[in-house]
Order: C-alpha cells, then structure tokens, then sequence
C-alpha cells in the first residue's frame, strides 16, 4: 500500500495470493452498506456502472474498497462530493478507477489493478 497527500494517485495491484472469483459490484456495495453513514455524513454520493469479477484474494479486494472509501472521505473534507467508480479493461488486464468530481473538477483518487477479470458469471477470464 502507498500513502499519499490528498488528491495524488495510489495505485494497488491485486496479484491473487489466495486466488478466487471476487464481484467487484458486491464487495464495493458490501463496503458501501459497511460506511453508509460515514459517506452520508460527508455528502458523499458513488456512482458505478458495470463492474466485474476478478480472479484476486478477496481480502485484499476488501482492503482496496477500504481504502478507497479512505480517501473518498479525506478528499470530500470542506464540501460533498460525487465519486465515480468505472472498470477499464486494458490489455494488462482491469483498472477499477476512482475519480471525485467537485467544484467541476475531477480528481483521481485511486486505481486498483486486476490482471484477470470477467464480466460474466462464469470462470472464464481476460488477462
């Protein structure tokens, strides 16, 4: 993990330890529900479209979308934000990017990079 200042980029690569599919939609609505009211109390507002499966060890996806939740909230200090979540395939495999719109600009805030994912239910993989 690296640490950063507010508004630099933190890249995370999720090289599978303990490997198995993992639903990036459901770990980041799990982990949504988990900081509701946090994200409420900061007038932070996510917004996501479709978002994979991935072949990773799913506690470090849960640390990812941790930390990414992290600087959603050290970001949004001093007003309420919209945060966008986007999956990008690459020929590497996915980035899971997370951007911050506020006052009309748009800040990265994080990627994490997945070299095997599916955007279907199924085991097969890109990467």
């Amino acid at each position: 993990m690296t640490t950063t200042q507010p508004g630099t980029l933190t890249v995370f690569e999720a090289h599978p330890v303990a490997p198995g599919m993992v639903s990036l939609r459901d770990e980041l609505l799990f982990q949504l529900r988990d900081f509701r009211i946090t994200l409420r109390q900061y007038g932070i507002e996510v917004l996501y479209g479709p978002l994979p499966h991935v072949v990773a060890d799913p506690e470090r996806v849960e640390r990812f979308f941790r930390t990414a939740i992290g600087r959603m909230v050290q970001f949004s200090r001093g007003g309420s934000q919209v945060v966008h979540v986007e999956a990008k395939p690459r020929e590497s495999g996915l980035d899971l990017v997370f951007t911050a719109r506020k006052s009309c600009q748009e800040h990265l805030l994080v990627v994490g990079h997945f070299p095997e994912y599916s955007f279907e239910r199924t085991s097969a993989v890109h990467g």
